[in-house]
């Protein structure tokens, strides 16, 4: 039997951060995460420390990802440019065993950052479907 759960809607105020599943993959969020969360020092209780340290390091995580959405896309064209020139190579000379290896490596760092990016756009849809209740239902 299904359980219908209804939460109280409440202004908490401003939100620390959102949070992208995409973020996550990335190991350079993580370290990013780490290194500058022991950078910020703070004074007060420890609610307050807590506040202040999401405030600074929701700025930090916004220049970061702004500079990894602008890689992410240039990194897929780099990646697919390079592929489509070793296929351009196989289809007329053969692939050497470096080559094959090179080739696969991209093939799988393609498949990771297209996965990043589908699972990025999925989840900012998400968020705008329910915020503004526009469903891929509406949108046709």
């Amino acid at each position: 039997m299904p359980i219908y759960l209804e939460e109280e809607q409440k202004n908490w105020g401003p939100k620390p951060f959102k949070l992208y599943n995409w973020w996550l993959k990335n190991k350079s969020f993580i370290n990013l995460v780490e290194s500058k969360w022991g950078e910020y020092e703070v004074r007060g209780w420890m609610a307050f420390k807590l506040k202040e340290k999401l405030k600074v390091l929701k700025f930090d995580i916004k220049q970061w990802s702004r500079t990894q959405s602008g890689n992410k896309e240039t990194n897929i064209s780099y990646m697919t440019e390079e592929i489509q020139k070793l296929d351009a190579i196989d289809d007329t000379l053969g692939l050497e065993e470096e080559e094959i290896y090179d080739r696969n490596l991209l093939m799988k760092k393609l498949s990771i950052a297209m996965n990043c990016r589908e699972a990025e756009l999925i989840q900012k849809a998400k968020i705008r479907w329910a915020k503004y209740g526009v469903g891929p239902e509406r949108v046709m």
